[in-house]
């Protein structure tokens, strides 16, 4: 009687054409998990995936530090992504200088 929810978004994501959306959200929200094997502790409070798209993950990053750090670390989350999707998903990857973006508080 009851469909589990996630048994349902590809049926409507065809049906209503954003598979290519749901699969971009789906490979930044990898790349954040993966990052942390891979990049230095707090990656995630110094960047951020922001986009995948024809191949091309675009990551965001707030100083040159870490603009580095994922410079000499591409080849390493090209390869982790591509073994975690089974297939040559991340054909390149573009980095970003970015504002970082304000802390909303907590109320």
């Amino acid at each position: 009687m009851w469909e589990n929810l996630t048994s349902l978004i590809p049926d409507a994501a065809k049906k209503y054409n954003f598979t290519r959306t749901l699969k971009a959200i789906e490979i930044c929200q990898q790349f954040r998990s993966l990052s942390k094997n891979i990049l230095p502790p707090n990656f995630e409070k110094h960047a951020d995936a922001r986009s995948f798209e024809e191949g091309t993950l675009t990551i965001e990053v707030y100083n040159s530090g870490w603009s580095q750090q994922v410079q000499m670390n591409k080849h390493k989350i090209q390869e982790a992504m591509n073994q975690k999707f089974g297939q040559e998903i991340i054909k390149n990857i573009r980095i970003k200088m970015a504002e970082k973006p304000q802390e909303q508080s907590e109320f």
